[in-house]
């Protein structure tokens, strides 16, 4: 798979999880303040609020950490049901 391939797969996969609230599911589920989760992306607050809210999309290298940091959250949920 090239790069931009992998690019346009993480685009929309991030689309998918915040257009269908499953992104915001997840950190709440997770017990995770928006304030952690941008932290570890290495954005604002305000960008992950956006983003939850589908008001805004991250751009690609933020679109990346974002989808690990939910993905991550998504496993320790499912291994701690």
């Amino acid at each position: 798979m090239t790069r931009l391939q992998r690019l346009v797969q993480v685009r929309r996969a991030v689309r998918q999880k915040i257009d269908s609230g499953e992104a915001r599911r997840i950190r709440q589920h997770a017990n995770v303040s928006l304030e952690e989760i941008a932290d570890e992306v290495g954005v604002t607050l305000d960008a992950v609020s956006k983003w939850e809210r589908a008001l805004r999309y991250p751009g690609d290298e933020y679109a990346t950490r974002y989808l690990k940091v939910l993905n991550r959250l998504a496993a320790l949920i499912g291994a701690a049901a």
